[in-house]
């Protein structure tokens, strides 16, 4: 069963690393990709980007990675692919 979640129940929740008062991101690829790989599996979360539309969802995702973010608090056991947490984190338009 998908879980979903507003982008301020989850920060509240999962209490997402910050720097400089916004959500901490690492990229895909090279030293910070190596770090995320090094995390508990369960403390991280991909955000994506889909047909203008942006979430962060539970664990590793490969299509459409914008970034990795990393949690205080691990997401809940049982909880991955089948049983993501979705969180909403709005639209964009394209320019």
């Amino acid at each position: 069963m998908i879980t979903k979640m507003s982008a301020d129940e989850w920060i509240k929740k999962y209490q997402p690393e910050m720097e400089n008062g916004a959500i901490k991101t690492y990229e895909t690829f090279g030293e910070e990709f190596s770090l995320i790989k090094s995390i508990e599996p369960r403390r991280v979360w991909t955000m994506i980007a889909e047909e203008n539309s942006l979430w962060i969802e539970s664990g590793y995702r490969w299509v459409n990675r914008m970034c990795y973010v990393i949690t205080k608090n691990p997401w809940e056991e049982g909880k991955y692919w089948d049983d993501a947490i979705i969180v909403d984190w709005g639209s964009f338009e394209d320019d």
